[in-house]
Protein backbone atom coordinates (compact mmCIF):
# COMPACT_ATOMS: atom_id res chain seq x y z
CA UNK A 1 0.00 0.00 0.00
CA UNK A 2 1.42 3.43 -0.56
CA UNK A 3 1.97 6.06 1.96
CA UNK A 4 1.60 9.30 1.43
CA UNK A 5 4.77 11.87 2.64
CA UNK A 6 3.90 13.99 5.61
CA UNK A 7 2.00 16.98 4.87
CA UNK A 8 5.11 19.38 6.09
CA UNK A 9 7.10 17.46 3.27
CA UNK A 10 4.85 18.00 0.93
CA UNK A 11 4.65 21.62 1.87
CA UNK A 12 8.66 22.01 1.27
CA UNK A 13 8.25 20.78 -2.34
CA UNK A 14 6.23 23.29 -2.72
CA UNK A 15 8.37 26.00 -1.69
CA UNK A 16 11.69 24.59 -3.51
CA UNK A 17 9.33 24.81 -6.55
CA UNK A 18 8.15 28.00 -6.26
CA UNK A 19 11.88 28.89 -5.56
CA UNK A 20 12.95 27.80 -8.81
CA UNK A 21 10.51 29.06 -10.88
CA UNK A 22 11.65 32.42 -9.32
CA UNK A 23 15.29 32.05 -10.28
CA UNK A 24 13.90 30.73 -13.56
CA UNK A 25 15.61 27.66 -13.94
CA UNK A 26 12.50 25.22 -13.26
CA UNK A 27 8.54 25.43 -14.60
CA UNK A 28 7.69 28.65 -15.82
CA UNK A 29 3.88 30.12 -16.28
CA UNK A 30 2.41 32.86 -17.95
CA UNK A 31 1.66 35.89 -16.10
CA UNK A 32 2.32 37.47 -13.00
CA UNK A 33 4.36 36.01 -10.87
CA UNK A 34 2.02 35.99 -7.54
CA UNK A 35 -0.57 34.74 -9.84
CA UNK A 36 1.79 31.85 -10.90
CA UNK A 37 2.11 31.09 -7.37
CA UNK A 38 -1.70 30.63 -6.55
CA UNK A 39 -2.13 28.83 -9.61
CA UNK A 40 0.66 25.95 -8.49
CA UNK A 41 -0.19 25.93 -5.08
CA UNK A 42 -4.29 25.45 -5.84
CA UNK A 43 -3.53 22.69 -8.28
CA UNK A 44 -1.07 20.89 -5.81
CA UNK A 45 -3.59 20.96 -2.98
CA UNK A 46 -6.34 19.29 -5.49
CA UNK A 47 -3.91 17.13 -6.36
CA UNK A 48 -2.87 16.08 -2.75
CA UNK A 49 -6.10 15.92 -0.99
CA UNK A 50 -7.49 13.60 -4.35
CA UNK A 51 -4.95 11.47 -3.69
CA UNK A 52 -5.60 11.04 0.56
CA UNK A 53 -9.41 10.45 -0.31
CA UNK A 54 -8.41 7.94 -2.91
CA UNK A 55 -6.60 6.53 0.05
CA UNK A 56 -9.11 6.32 2.19
CA UNK A 57 -11.76 5.20 0.19
CA UNK A 58 -13.89 8.35 0.11
CA UNK A 59 -13.35 8.81 -4.03
CA UNK A 60 -15.85 6.81 -6.03
CA UNK A 61 -13.61 4.45 -8.17
CA UNK A 62 -14.78 5.29 -11.72
CA UNK A 63 -11.86 3.66 -13.21
CA UNK A 64 -13.11 0.43 -12.99
CA UNK A 65 -16.15 -0.58 -13.96
CA UNK A 66 -18.05 -3.05 -12.32
CA UNK A 67 -17.11 -6.64 -12.75
CA UNK A 68 -18.82 -9.87 -12.40
CA UNK A 69 -18.44 -12.20 -9.53
CA UNK A 70 -17.56 -15.84 -9.67
CA UNK A 71 -21.75 -16.89 -8.54
CA UNK A 72 -22.75 -14.40 -11.78
CA UNK A 73 -23.53 -11.68 -9.07
CA UNK A 74 -22.31 -7.82 -9.69
CA UNK A 75 -19.32 -6.82 -8.01
CA UNK A 76 -20.02 -3.06 -7.16
CA UNK A 77 -18.23 -1.60 -3.87
CA UNK A 78 -14.36 -1.16 -4.25
CA UNK A 79 -13.78 -4.57 -1.57
CA UNK A 80 -16.09 -6.79 -4.07
CA UNK A 81 -13.56 -5.45 -7.02
CA UNK A 82 -10.39 -6.19 -5.32
CA UNK A 83 -11.96 -9.38 -4.23
CA UNK A 84 -12.66 -10.24 -7.84
CA UNK A 85 -9.33 -9.03 -9.28
CA UNK A 86 -7.22 -11.33 -6.49
CA UNK A 87 -8.83 -14.21 -6.97
CA UNK A 88 -8.86 -13.74 -10.40
CA UNK A 89 -5.23 -13.22 -10.66
CA UNK A 90 -4.66 -16.00 -7.83
CA UNK A 91 -6.17 -18.81 -10.15
CA UNK A 92 -3.72 -17.76 -13.17
CA UNK A 93 -0.91 -18.28 -11.27
CA UNK A 94 -1.27 -22.08 -11.04
CA UNK A 95 -0.83 -25.52 -13.13
CA UNK A 96 -3.12 -28.08 -13.13
CA UNK A 97 -1.32 -30.68 -11.70
CA UNK A 98 0.51 -29.55 -8.22
CA UNK A 99 1.44 -33.11 -6.90
CA UNK A 100 2.75 -34.11 -10.52
CA UNK A 101 6.10 -35.78 -10.20
CA UNK A 102 8.73 -33.96 -12.15
CA UNK A 103 10.54 -35.44 -14.97
CA UNK A 104 14.41 -36.66 -14.35
CA UNK A 105 16.54 -34.10 -14.84
CA UNK A 106 19.90 -35.27 -15.74
CA UNK A 107 23.04 -33.38 -14.15
CA UNK A 108 24.32 -30.32 -15.74
CA UNK A 109 27.61 -29.81 -13.89
CA UNK A 110 29.27 -31.56 -11.05
CA UNK A 111 30.05 -28.27 -9.09
CA UNK A 112 27.27 -27.74 -6.47
CA UNK A 113 26.29 -24.84 -4.56
CA UNK A 114 24.98 -25.38 -1.29
CA UNK A 115 24.70 -22.26 0.80
CA UNK A 116 25.44 -18.58 0.56
CA UNK A 117 26.43 -16.91 3.30
CA UNK A 118 25.08 -12.89 4.11
CA UNK A 119 27.69 -11.15 5.73
CA UNK A 120 26.62 -9.20 8.85
CA UNK A 121 28.41 -5.80 7.07
CA UNK A 122 26.54 -5.90 3.76
CA UNK A 123 23.18 -6.51 5.88
CA UNK A 124 24.27 -3.04 7.95
CA UNK A 125 25.19 -1.30 4.46
CA UNK A 126 22.24 -1.77 3.18
CA UNK A 127 20.33 -0.62 6.29
CA UNK A 128 21.90 2.68 6.30
CA UNK A 129 21.04 3.58 2.72
CA UNK A 130 17.38 2.69 3.79
CA UNK A 131 14.54 5.37 2.75
CA UNK A 132 12.95 5.77 6.23
CA UNK A 133 9.77 7.62 3.51
CA UNK A 134 8.70 4.35 1.85
CA UNK A 135 6.11 2.00 3.32
CA UNK A 136 6.86 -1.14 4.20
CA UNK A 137 4.99 -4.48 3.03
CA UNK A 138 2.57 -6.76 4.87
CA UNK A 139 5.93 -8.33 6.97
CA UNK A 140 7.11 -4.95 7.82
CA UNK A 141 10.23 -5.31 6.13
CA UNK A 142 11.42 -2.31 3.67
CA UNK A 143 11.65 -3.10 0.46
CA UNK A 144 14.61 -1.94 0.06
CA UNK A 145 16.14 -4.56 2.66
CA UNK A 146 14.22 -7.08 0.65
CA UNK A 147 15.68 -6.34 -2.27
CA UNK A 148 19.22 -5.68 -1.14
CA UNK A 149 19.18 -8.99 0.81
CA UNK A 150 17.77 -10.57 -2.71
CA UNK A 151 20.83 -8.99 -4.85
CA UNK A 152 23.37 -10.55 -2.35
CA UNK A 153 21.44 -13.90 -3.09
CA UNK A 154 21.30 -13.24 -6.98
CA UNK A 155 24.70 -12.67 -7.72
CA UNK A 156 26.37 -15.97 -6.43
CA UNK A 157 23.41 -17.74 -8.08
CA UNK A 158 24.68 -15.94 -11.75
CA UNK A 159 28.13 -16.67 -10.55
CA UNK A 160 27.73 -20.32 -10.57
CA UNK A 161 25.72 -20.27 -13.59
CA UNK A 162 27.47 -18.14 -15.67
CA UNK A 163 31.12 -19.51 -14.33
CA UNK A 164 30.26 -23.34 -15.16
CA UNK A 165 27.56 -22.16 -18.57
CA UNK A 166 24.90 -24.21 -17.27
CA UNK A 167 22.70 -21.34 -19.01
CA UNK A 168 22.31 -21.62 -22.60
CA UNK A 169 24.30 -18.94 -25.21
CA UNK A 170 20.96 -18.53 -26.85
CA UNK A 171 19.22 -16.73 -24.01
CA UNK A 172 19.71 -13.13 -23.94
CA UNK A 173 17.26 -12.36 -21.31
CA UNK A 174 18.44 -10.62 -17.73
CA UNK A 175 21.92 -11.75 -18.61
CA UNK A 176 24.88 -9.23 -17.68
CA UNK A 177 26.05 -7.31 -20.50
CA UNK A 178 23.17 -9.11 -22.97
CA UNK A 179 20.29 -7.25 -24.63
CA UNK A 180 17.18 -7.62 -26.62
CA UNK A 181 19.03 -5.31 -28.74
CA UNK A 182 21.77 -7.96 -29.29
CA UNK A 183 19.76 -10.43 -29.54
CA UNK A 184 17.43 -8.90 -32.35
CA UNK A 185 20.85 -8.07 -34.64
CA UNK A 186 22.25 -11.49 -34.35
CA UNK A 187 18.61 -12.60 -35.74
CA UNK A 188 18.08 -9.83 -38.65
CA UNK A 189 21.89 -10.62 -39.80
CA UNK A 190 21.27 -13.87 -40.23
CA UNK A 191 18.00 -13.58 -41.54
CA UNK A 192 19.50 -10.67 -44.12
CA UNK A 193 22.34 -12.93 -45.34
CA UNK A 194 19.42 -15.84 -45.82
CA UNK A 195 18.22 -13.63 -48.48
CA UNK A 196 20.94 -12.19 -49.84
CA UNK A 197 22.02 -15.59 -51.10
CA UNK A 198 18.59 -16.74 -52.50
CA UNK A 199 17.06 -18.42 -49.46
CA UNK A 200 13.85 -18.39 -47.78
CA UNK A 201 13.56 -18.25 -44.02
CA UNK A 202 10.32 -19.78 -41.77
CA UNK A 203 10.27 -17.51 -38.71
CA UNK A 204 8.11 -18.90 -35.62
CA UNK A 205 7.13 -16.88 -32.63
CA UNK A 206 5.38 -19.82 -30.22
CA UNK A 207 3.51 -17.74 -27.50
CA UNK A 208 4.04 -19.34 -23.32
CA UNK A 209 0.84 -18.19 -22.10
CA UNK A 210 1.08 -16.76 -19.02
CA UNK A 211 4.75 -17.84 -18.68
CA UNK A 212 6.13 -16.55 -15.41
CA UNK A 213 2.52 -17.04 -13.84
CA UNK A 214 2.89 -20.61 -14.75
CA UNK A 215 5.92 -21.77 -13.76
CA UNK A 216 5.55 -24.95 -11.77
CA UNK A 217 7.18 -24.89 -8.20
CA UNK A 218 8.43 -28.47 -7.93
CA UNK A 219 9.60 -28.53 -11.54
CA UNK A 220 11.61 -25.32 -10.77
CA UNK A 221 13.14 -26.87 -7.59
CA UNK A 222 14.19 -29.80 -10.27
CA UNK A 223 15.92 -28.45 -12.35
CA UNK A 224 17.36 -26.34 -9.82
CA UNK A 225 18.93 -29.26 -8.72
CA UNK A 226 20.08 -30.48 -11.88
CA UNK A 227 22.14 -27.29 -11.84
CA UNK A 228 24.35 -28.36 -8.41
CA UNK A 229 22.08 -25.93 -6.16
CA UNK A 230 21.29 -28.19 -3.05
CA UNK A 231 20.84 -28.54 0.49
CA UNK A 232 20.79 -25.33 2.74
CA UNK A 233 20.49 -23.17 -0.32
CA UNK A 234 18.08 -25.09 -2.12
CA UNK A 235 16.01 -25.46 1.13
CA UNK A 236 15.82 -21.53 0.91
CA UNK A 237 14.62 -20.99 -2.63
CA UNK A 238 12.25 -23.48 -1.78
CA UNK A 239 10.84 -21.62 0.79
CA UNK A 240 10.77 -18.61 -1.47
CA UNK A 241 8.63 -20.06 -3.68
CA UNK A 242 5.92 -21.76 -1.79
CA UNK A 243 3.17 -20.75 0.50
CA UNK A 244 3.53 -17.20 -1.15
CA UNK A 245 0.37 -15.01 -1.90
CA UNK A 246 -1.39 -12.10 -2.80
CA UNK A 247 -3.80 -9.31 -1.94
CA UNK A 248 -4.97 -6.53 -3.84
CA UNK A 249 -6.47 -3.18 -3.37
CA UNK A 250 -8.70 -0.82 -5.05
CA UNK A 251 -9.68 2.71 -3.51
CA UNK A 252 -8.55 1.90 -0.15
CA UNK A 253 -10.00 -1.13 0.06
CA UNK A 254 -7.82 -4.49 0.18
CA UNK A 255 -8.47 -8.23 -0.60
CA UNK A 256 -8.31 -10.91 1.49
CA UNK A 257 -4.85 -12.96 0.51
CA UNK A 258 -5.48 -15.11 -1.89
CA UNK A 259 -2.78 -18.42 -2.07
CA UNK A 260 -0.46 -18.73 -4.86
CA UNK A 261 0.17 -22.26 -6.00
CA UNK A 262 2.77 -21.48 -8.93
CA UNK A 263 5.01 -18.67 -11.15
CA UNK A 264 7.95 -16.87 -10.74
CA UNK A 265 7.48 -13.25 -8.33
CA UNK A 266 7.37 -11.00 -11.40
CA UNK A 267 9.45 -7.69 -10.45
CA UNK A 268 11.74 -9.35 -8.23
CA UNK A 269 15.42 -10.06 -8.59
CA UNK A 270 15.71 -13.68 -8.87
CA UNK A 271 12.13 -14.35 -10.73
CA UNK A 272 14.08 -13.57 -14.16
CA UNK A 273 16.82 -16.21 -12.99
CA UNK A 274 14.25 -18.73 -12.39
CA UNK A 275 12.57 -18.21 -15.46
CA UNK A 276 15.93 -18.49 -17.40
CA UNK A 277 16.76 -21.55 -15.26
CA UNK A 278 13.42 -23.29 -15.71
CA UNK A 279 13.10 -22.35 -20.14
CA UNK A 280 16.89 -23.18 -20.33
CA UNK A 281 16.15 -27.01 -21.95
CA UNK A 282 14.29 -25.69 -24.32
CA UNK A 283 17.01 -23.93 -26.17
CA UNK A 284 18.95 -26.55 -25.85
CA UNK A 285 16.52 -29.22 -27.52
CA UNK A 286 15.58 -26.85 -30.30
CA UNK A 287 19.00 -25.44 -31.96
CA UNK A 288 16.96 -23.18 -34.17
CA UNK A 289 15.25 -21.33 -30.78
CA UNK A 290 16.79 -18.20 -29.22
CA UNK A 291 15.04 -16.22 -26.30
CA UNK A 292 14.84 -13.07 -24.85
CA UNK A 293 13.48 -14.23 -21.10
CA UNK A 294 10.22 -15.53 -23.12
CA UNK A 295 9.98 -14.33 -25.97
CA UNK A 296 11.14 -17.34 -28.03
CA UNK A 297 11.97 -16.84 -31.73
CA UNK A 298 13.04 -20.17 -34.16
CA UNK A 299 14.18 -19.44 -37.92
CA UNK A 300 14.69 -22.49 -40.38
CA UNK A 301 16.59 -21.52 -43.41
CA UNK A 302 15.25 -23.47 -46.66
CA UNK A 303 16.34 -23.53 -50.32
CA UNK A 304 13.61 -22.51 -53.17
CA UNK A 305 13.03 -26.11 -54.24
CA UNK A 306 13.55 -27.57 -49.97
CA UNK A 307 10.12 -25.70 -48.49
CA UNK A 308 8.53 -29.54 -47.82
CA UNK A 309 11.29 -31.22 -46.29
CA UNK A 310 11.83 -27.61 -44.39
CA UNK A 311 7.86 -27.70 -43.14
CA UNK A 312 8.00 -31.06 -42.13
CA UNK A 313 11.07 -30.41 -39.92
CA UNK A 314 9.62 -27.02 -38.91
CA UNK A 315 6.05 -29.65 -37.27
CA UNK A 316 9.19 -32.45 -35.84
CA UNK A 317 10.43 -29.14 -34.01
CA UNK A 318 7.02 -28.16 -32.83
CA UNK A 319 6.27 -31.38 -31.76
CA UNK A 320 9.46 -31.70 -29.19
CA UNK A 321 8.09 -28.28 -27.93
CA UNK A 322 4.28 -29.14 -27.19
CA UNK A 323 5.98 -32.34 -25.94
CA UNK A 324 8.02 -30.35 -23.56
CA UNK A 325 4.95 -28.17 -22.28
CA UNK A 326 3.23 -30.88 -22.12
CA UNK A 327 5.98 -32.62 -19.13
CA UNK A 328 6.58 -29.13 -17.52
CA UNK A 329 2.90 -28.07 -17.21
CA UNK A 330 3.43 -24.94 -19.56
CA UNK A 331 0.76 -24.19 -21.62
CA UNK A 332 1.57 -22.68 -25.71
CA UNK A 333 -1.07 -20.39 -26.94
CA UNK A 334 -1.74 -21.56 -31.07
CA UNK A 335 -3.91 -18.00 -31.56
CA UNK A 336 -1.03 -15.80 -30.53
CA UNK A 337 2.12 -17.58 -31.75
CA UNK A 338 3.52 -16.03 -35.02
CA UNK A 339 4.36 -17.32 -38.35
CA UNK A 340 6.56 -15.74 -41.31
CA UNK A 341 8.21 -16.73 -44.51
CA UNK A 342 11.47 -14.18 -44.75
CA UNK A 343 11.55 -14.69 -48.59
CA UNK A 344 11.58 -12.26 -51.91
CA UNK A 345 9.67 -14.45 -54.35
CA UNK A 346 7.36 -12.94 -55.74
CA UNK A 347 5.26 -16.32 -56.95
CA UNK A 348 4.33 -17.51 -53.47
CA UNK A 349 0.96 -16.35 -53.72
CA UNK A 350 0.07 -19.77 -56.18
CA UNK A 351 1.25 -21.84 -53.90
CA UNK A 352 -0.25 -24.01 -51.14
CA UNK A 353 -0.07 -22.89 -47.63
CA UNK A 354 2.13 -24.48 -45.85
CA UNK A 355 0.39 -27.34 -43.00
CA UNK A 356 2.50 -25.52 -40.12
CA UNK A 357 1.00 -27.44 -36.77
CA UNK A 358 1.41 -26.46 -33.16
CA UNK A 359 -0.60 -28.26 -30.89
CA UNK A 360 -2.77 -30.06 -34.06
CA UNK A 361 -3.82 -26.17 -34.40
CA UNK A 362 -2.47 -24.55 -37.68
CA UNK A 363 -0.41 -21.58 -37.96
CA UNK A 364 -1.00 -18.63 -40.76
CA UNK A 365 1.60 -17.11 -42.18
CA UNK A 366 1.51 -13.49 -42.03
CA UNK A 367 2.76 -10.72 -43.93
CA UNK A 368 4.65 -9.15 -41.00
CA UNK A 369 5.84 -10.55 -37.15
CA UNK A 370 6.30 -7.76 -34.51
CA UNK A 371 9.48 -9.57 -31.49
CA UNK A 372 10.46 -7.42 -29.02
CA UNK A 373 9.43 -4.21 -30.00
CA UNK A 374 10.41 -4.30 -33.96
CA UNK A 375 8.29 -5.17 -36.90
CA UNK A 376 9.60 -7.67 -39.21
CA UNK A 377 8.00 -7.80 -42.45
CA UNK A 378 8.46 -10.55 -44.98
CA UNK A 379 11.05 -8.83 -47.05
CA UNK A 380 13.28 -7.15 -44.52
CA UNK A 381 12.68 -4.03 -45.82
CA UNK A 382 11.20 -2.49 -42.39
CA UNK A 383 9.22 0.20 -43.68
CA UNK A 384 6.57 -0.20 -41.93
CA UNK A 385 8.05 -0.17 -38.78
CA UNK A 386 10.39 3.01 -39.45
CA UNK A 387 6.78 4.80 -40.19
CA UNK A 388 5.08 3.82 -37.32
CA UNK A 389 7.95 4.71 -34.84
CA UNK A 390 7.93 8.03 -37.11
CA UNK A 391 4.44 8.32 -36.78
CA UNK A 392 4.56 7.80 -32.70
CA UNK A 393 7.72 10.05 -32.34
CA UNK A 394 5.64 13.14 -34.07
CA UNK A 395 2.61 12.69 -31.88
CA UNK A 396 5.17 12.45 -28.37
CA UNK A 397 6.98 15.82 -29.92
CA UNK A 398 3.48 17.24 -30.28
CA UNK A 399 2.51 16.94 -26.37
CA UNK A 400 5.81 18.57 -25.67
CA UNK A 401 5.33 21.48 -27.96
CA UNK A 402 1.69 21.56 -26.27
CA UNK A 403 3.61 22.01 -22.78
CA UNK A 404 6.19 23.94 -24.03
CA UNK A 405 5.08 27.16 -22.74
CA UNK A 406 5.82 25.79 -19.36
CA UNK A 407 9.44 24.60 -19.69
CA UNK A 408 12.43 26.70 -20.76
CA UNK A 409 14.89 25.78 -23.98
CA UNK A 410 16.94 22.85 -21.81
CA UNK A 411 13.72 21.26 -20.78
CA UNK A 412 12.54 20.93 -23.67
CA UNK A 413 15.48 19.45 -25.25
CA UNK A 414 15.59 17.04 -21.83
CA UNK A 415 12.28 15.70 -22.88
CA UNK A 416 12.52 15.50 -26.28
CA UNK A 417 16.06 13.07 -25.29
CA UNK A 418 14.09 10.90 -23.45
CA UNK A 419 10.73 10.60 -24.02
CA UNK A 420 10.88 11.00 -28.00
CA UNK A 421 14.81 10.00 -28.87
CA UNK A 422 15.18 7.04 -27.41
CA UNK A 423 11.77 5.60 -29.20
CA UNK A 424 14.07 6.65 -32.55
CA UNK A 425 17.35 4.91 -31.40
CA UNK A 426 15.70 1.81 -30.25
CA UNK A 427 17.60 -1.21 -32.21
CA UNK A 428 18.23 1.16 -35.19
CA UNK A 429 21.46 -1.46 -36.31
CA UNK A 430 18.62 -3.72 -37.32
CA UNK A 431 15.82 -1.67 -39.05
CA UNK A 432 18.48 1.21 -40.55
CA UNK A 433 19.16 -1.24 -43.73
CA UNK A 434 15.22 0.45 -44.76
CA UNK A 435 15.21 3.17 -47.62
CA UNK A 436 17.09 5.98 -47.01
CA UNK A 437 13.80 8.44 -47.86
CA UNK A 438 11.80 6.45 -44.54
CA UNK A 439 14.95 7.28 -42.44
CA UNK A 440 14.13 10.83 -43.25
CA UNK A 441 10.55 10.76 -41.70
CA UNK A 442 13.07 10.32 -38.33
CA UNK A 443 15.16 13.05 -39.47
CA UNK A 444 12.22 15.65 -39.64
CA UNK A 445 11.21 14.74 -36.48
CA UNK A 446 14.28 16.01 -34.37
CA UNK A 447 14.42 18.79 -36.99
CA UNK A 448 10.86 19.78 -35.62
CA UNK A 449 12.20 19.51 -32.10
CA UNK A 450 15.51 21.89 -32.82
CA UNK A 451 13.09 24.71 -34.18
CA UNK A 452 10.79 24.47 -30.78
CA UNK A 453 14.26 24.37 -28.49
CA UNK A 454 15.70 27.11 -30.54
CA UNK A 455 12.36 29.30 -30.13
CA UNK A 456 12.24 28.73 -26.13
CA UNK A 457 16.09 30.02 -26.13
CA UNK A 458 16.59 32.99 -25.45
CA UNK A 459 19.89 32.91 -24.12
CA UNK A 460 23.03 31.22 -26.64
CA UNK A 461 22.79 27.51 -25.72
CA UNK A 462 25.08 24.69 -25.12
CA UNK A 463 22.11 21.75 -26.32
CA UNK A 464 23.59 20.34 -29.45
CA UNK A 465 20.82 17.49 -31.10
CA UNK A 466 24.07 15.10 -33.23
CA UNK A 467 22.37 13.82 -36.62
CA UNK A 468 20.87 10.50 -35.97
CA UNK A 469 22.74 8.80 -38.75
CA UNK A 470 26.11 10.03 -36.89
CA UNK A 471 24.44 8.30 -33.77
CA UNK A 472 23.84 5.06 -35.47
CA UNK A 473 26.99 4.82 -36.94
CA UNK A 474 28.70 5.79 -33.51
CA UNK A 475 26.25 2.49 -32.04
CA UNK A 476 27.49 0.07 -35.07
CA UNK A 477 30.85 0.81 -34.80
CA UNK A 478 30.99 0.37 -30.76
CA UNK A 479 28.92 -3.44 -31.23
CA UNK A 480 31.64 -3.67 -34.10
CA UNK A 481 34.21 -3.14 -31.35
CA UNK A 482 32.19 -5.50 -28.99
CA UNK A 483 32.76 -8.16 -31.63
CA UNK A 484 36.66 -7.46 -33.13
CA UNK A 485 38.27 -6.45 -30.05
CA UNK A 486 36.10 -7.56 -26.82
CA UNK A 487 35.42 -11.08 -28.28
CA UNK A 488 32.02 -11.00 -26.61
CA UNK A 489 30.87 -14.43 -26.66
CA UNK A 490 26.74 -14.01 -27.63
CA UNK A 491 27.80 -11.80 -30.44
CA UNK A 492 30.61 -14.45 -32.17
CA UNK A 493 28.15 -14.76 -34.81
CA UNK A 494 28.37 -11.49 -36.20
CA UNK A 495 32.22 -11.62 -36.71
CA UNK A 496 33.40 -11.48 -39.88
CA UNK A 497 36.77 -13.49 -41.02
CA UNK A 498 40.18 -11.71 -40.96
CA UNK A 499 41.12 -10.55 -44.62
CA UNK A 500 44.13 -13.23 -46.34
CA UNK A 501 47.59 -13.33 -44.60
CA UNK A 502 49.86 -10.39 -46.19
CA UNK A 503 52.95 -11.77 -47.34
CA UNK A 504 54.52 -8.38 -46.01
CA UNK A 505 55.77 -7.92 -42.13
CA UNK A 506 54.68 -3.95 -42.44
CA UNK A 507 52.38 -1.34 -40.80
CA UNK A 508 50.32 -1.85 -44.04
CA UNK A 509 50.47 -5.60 -43.00
CA UNK A 510 49.21 -5.33 -39.87
CA UNK A 511 46.36 -2.75 -39.93
CA UNK A 512 45.43 -5.88 -42.32
CA UNK A 513 45.31 -8.57 -40.19
CA UNK A 514 43.25 -5.89 -37.37
CA UNK A 515 40.00 -5.42 -40.57
CA UNK A 516 37.63 -7.87 -41.70
CA UNK A 517 36.49 -9.11 -45.07
CA UNK A 518 33.33 -7.61 -45.76
CA UNK A 519 30.85 -9.59 -47.13
CA UNK A 520 30.04 -10.24 -50.91
CA UNK A 521 26.73 -8.65 -51.12
CA UNK A 522 23.84 -8.87 -53.91
CA UNK A 523 21.18 -6.84 -53.28
CA UNK A 524 21.13 -3.06 -52.54
CA UNK A 525 18.96 -4.14 -49.07
CA UNK A 526 21.14 -6.01 -47.54
CA UNK A 527 24.39 -3.30 -48.64
CA UNK A 528 22.41 -1.44 -46.15
CA UNK A 529 22.28 -4.28 -43.14
CA UNK A 530 24.63 -4.32 -40.36
CA UNK A 531 27.65 -6.24 -41.42
CA UNK A 532 27.86 -5.32 -44.87
CA UNK A 533 27.83 -1.10 -44.00
CA UNK A 534 29.55 -1.54 -40.61
CA UNK A 535 32.25 -3.80 -42.13
CA UNK A 536 33.61 -1.01 -44.25
CA UNK A 537 32.92 1.31 -41.98
CA UNK A 538 35.08 -0.55 -39.30
CA UNK A 539 37.72 -1.01 -41.98
CA UNK A 540 37.79 2.83 -43.03
CA UNK A 541 38.43 3.53 -39.10
CA UNK A 542 41.11 0.68 -38.90
CA UNK A 543 42.87 2.48 -41.86
CA UNK A 544 43.14 5.71 -40.72
CA UNK A 545 43.01 5.61 -37.43
CA UNK A 546 44.27 3.25 -33.82
CA UNK A 547 41.08 4.03 -32.19
CA UNK A 548 40.42 0.78 -32.10
CA UNK A 549 42.95 0.12 -30.02
CA UNK A 550 41.42 1.81 -27.16
CA UNK A 551 41.52 -0.17 -23.40
CA UNK A 552 37.84 0.02 -22.79
CA UNK A 553 34.94 0.15 -25.01
CA UNK A 554 33.38 3.77 -23.01
CA UNK A 555 37.14 5.51 -24.68
CA UNK A 556 36.53 3.64 -27.95
CA UNK A 557 32.60 5.55 -27.75
CA UNK A 558 34.30 8.94 -26.79
CA UNK A 559 36.70 8.60 -29.55
CA UNK A 560 34.87 7.29 -32.31
CA UNK A 561 32.51 9.97 -31.28
CA UNK A 562 34.66 12.79 -31.95
CA UNK A 563 36.45 10.86 -34.79
CA UNK A 564 33.31 11.05 -36.67
CA UNK A 565 32.23 14.17 -36.00
CA UNK A 566 35.27 15.23 -37.89
CA UNK A 567 34.70 13.36 -41.39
Amino acid sequence: MWILPPTFQVIKWIERKIQLEQTGSGIKANGSVPQAKADFIALLVIVWWTCIKQQQGLLQDDTIPPLTKPDKTTAITSEEKAQVLATHFASKMSVPDLDLIPPSVPLYTKATLKTISIKVDEVKKILRHLDTNKAMGGVQISPRLLKGCADQLAEPLCRHFDGHRLLNEKQFGFRAERSASDLLLVQSSSWSQALDDGQDTYVIAPDIAGAYDRVWHRGIISKLMSFGISEELLDLLQNYLHGRSLSLEVNGHSSTECPIRASVPQGSVLGPLLWNVFFNYILQLIPEASAYADDCTMSFMSKRDDHQRTIARINQTLQSLVAWSRRWQVTLAPEKTQAMLISRRRDLAPLPAPNILLDRKRLSLQDSIKTLGVEFDSGLTYTRHVQQVAKTAAWKLGCIRRISHLLDGPGVAALYKSQVRSLMEYSPLVWSACPPSYLLLLDQVQRRAEAIIRYKTREPLDVTLQPMQHRRNVGGLCVMYKINAVQTPHLSSLRLPAPQDSSYDTRGGRERQEQVRVPFVRTENHLRSYLPRYGRLWDHMVRNTSLHHATSLQQFKNRVNTWLLNQ
